[in-house]
Protein backbone atom coordinates (compact mmCIF):
# COMPACT_ATOMS: atom_id res chain seq x y z
CA UNK A 1 0.00 0.00 0.00
CA UNK A 2 2.65 2.83 0.95
CA UNK A 3 3.95 1.89 -3.22
CA UNK A 4 0.60 3.47 -4.36
CA UNK A 5 0.96 6.51 -1.75
CA UNK A 6 4.11 6.86 -2.75
CA UNK A 7 2.75 6.77 -6.63
CA UNK A 8 1.13 9.93 -5.76
CA UNK A 9 3.70 11.86 -3.67
CA UNK A 10 6.01 11.65 -6.37
CA UNK A 11 3.11 12.96 -8.85
CA UNK A 12 2.81 15.58 -6.74
CA UNK A 13 5.88 16.62 -6.33
CA UNK A 14 6.92 15.39 -2.78
CA UNK A 15 4.67 18.26 -1.72
CA UNK A 16 3.40 18.72 1.59
CA UNK A 17 0.45 21.05 0.02
CA UNK A 18 -2.92 19.32 0.24
CA UNK A 19 -3.01 17.18 -3.43
CA UNK A 20 -6.31 16.43 -3.36
CA UNK A 21 -9.68 18.18 -2.39
CA UNK A 22 -13.52 18.03 -3.04
CA UNK A 23 -16.27 16.69 -2.13
CA UNK A 24 -15.71 12.99 0.74
CA UNK A 25 -17.79 11.16 -2.06
CA UNK A 26 -16.27 12.01 -4.47
CA UNK A 27 -12.52 11.47 -2.80
CA UNK A 28 -13.43 7.88 -1.58
CA UNK A 29 -14.64 7.07 -5.03
CA UNK A 30 -11.19 8.39 -6.17
CA UNK A 31 -8.70 6.21 -3.96
CA UNK A 32 -11.37 4.18 -2.25
CA UNK A 33 -12.01 4.24 1.98
CA UNK A 34 -9.54 1.33 2.71
CA UNK A 35 -6.61 2.69 0.67
CA UNK A 36 -7.21 6.57 2.82
CA UNK A 37 -7.32 4.61 6.20
CA UNK A 38 -4.87 2.72 5.51
CA UNK A 39 -2.81 6.03 4.96
CA UNK A 40 -4.30 7.22 7.68
CA UNK A 41 -3.18 4.41 9.66
CA UNK A 42 0.06 4.52 8.85
CA UNK A 43 0.41 8.27 9.05
CA UNK A 44 0.91 8.93 5.33
CA UNK A 45 -1.62 11.07 5.03
CA UNK A 46 -4.36 13.20 6.78
CA UNK A 47 -7.15 14.53 5.99
CA UNK A 48 -8.80 18.28 7.02
CA UNK A 49 -12.41 20.21 6.61
CA UNK A 50 -12.33 23.09 4.33
CA UNK A 51 -11.04 25.29 7.69
CA UNK A 52 -7.80 23.22 7.84
CA UNK A 53 -8.49 21.19 11.17
CA UNK A 54 -7.35 17.66 10.93
CA UNK A 55 -10.11 15.24 10.57
CA UNK A 56 -10.65 11.91 12.73
CA UNK A 57 -11.52 9.00 10.52
CA UNK A 58 -15.31 8.83 12.28
CA UNK A 59 -15.36 12.62 11.39
CA UNK A 60 -14.60 12.32 7.57
CA UNK A 61 -18.06 11.06 6.44
CA UNK A 62 -19.79 14.20 8.11
CA UNK A 63 -17.78 16.73 5.55
CA UNK A 64 -19.26 17.72 2.44
CA UNK A 65 -16.00 19.26 1.36
CA UNK A 66 -12.80 18.27 2.26
CA UNK A 67 -8.62 18.29 1.82
CA UNK A 68 -6.40 15.66 1.67
CA UNK A 69 -2.10 15.83 2.54
CA UNK A 70 0.73 13.83 2.74
CA UNK A 71 2.67 14.14 5.95
CA UNK A 72 5.53 14.39 3.55
CA UNK A 73 8.46 13.97 6.03
CA UNK A 74 7.03 10.57 7.26
CA UNK A 75 6.38 9.36 3.45
CA UNK A 76 9.72 10.71 2.30
CA UNK A 77 11.50 8.56 5.24
CA UNK A 78 9.84 5.25 4.56
CA UNK A 79 10.96 5.80 1.15
CA UNK A 80 14.13 3.62 1.83
CA UNK A 81 11.08 0.41 1.78
CA UNK A 82 11.22 0.74 -2.11
CA UNK A 83 15.21 1.20 -2.56
CA UNK A 84 15.75 -1.38 -5.11
CA UNK A 85 13.01 -1.53 -6.63
CA UNK A 86 14.13 -0.40 -10.62
CA UNK A 87 11.31 1.23 -11.57
CA UNK A 88 11.13 3.37 -8.66
CA UNK A 89 15.02 4.88 -8.59
CA UNK A 90 14.19 8.12 -10.49
CA UNK A 91 11.39 8.89 -7.76
CA UNK A 92 13.47 7.93 -4.82
CA UNK A 93 15.94 10.57 -6.15
CA UNK A 94 14.13 13.29 -6.50
CA UNK A 95 12.74 12.45 -2.98
CA UNK A 96 16.09 12.63 -1.92
CA UNK A 97 17.08 15.90 -3.32
CA UNK A 98 13.71 17.60 -1.18
CA UNK A 99 13.61 15.72 1.87
CA UNK A 100 16.85 14.11 2.21
CA UNK A 101 15.65 10.22 1.82
CA UNK A 102 16.44 7.48 1.18
CA UNK A 103 20.11 8.05 0.82
CA UNK A 104 21.28 11.47 2.42
CA UNK A 105 20.31 10.12 5.36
Amino acid sequence: MYFFWFDHFAEHNFTEDAFSQGSWADIEDLYGLYTIQVGIRNQWLYITDEDGLELHTSEIHAQEKVKMYFYAHTMAKQSHNLVGLPAMEDDLRECDKVWGYPYSN
